[in-house]
């Protein structure tokens, strides 16, 4: 849909809000027990600051998390977003980002 004058341009800012948001929205989803435990880690250390051998196992979950959640999600959202760079901005992003 080719809209012009100020209506056109306010649909295409729109457009790319929405498909920036929405591929966020994926990011965060697949990252989520990467974040959640990232969070629990700070919320530990501000609560109970000489767990140190809790700090220690947290790191190490988080270390082997992260190749499996943090780094492929991220990836993906590169992915998306070089498709719709490279002038493809019509892909399927659900698809695209799984």
């Amino acid at each position: 849909m080719e809209m012009k004058g100020a209506m056109g341009g306010l649909y295409k800012v729109t457009e790319w809000i929405t498909r920036i948001a929405f591929s966020n929205i994926l990011w965060v989803l697949c990252s989520s027990p990467f974040l959640f435990i990232l969070f629990t880690k700070f919320l530990m250390m501000t609560q109970t600051p000489d767990a140190h051998n809790e700090q220690i196992l947290s790191n190490w979950i988080l270390g082997i998390l992260a190749p499996f959640l943090l780094f492929p999600a991220t990836a993906a959202l590169f992915t998306v977003v070089r498709k719709w760079v490279m002038g493809d901005p019509d892909i399927p992003i659900f698809k695209t980002f799984f």
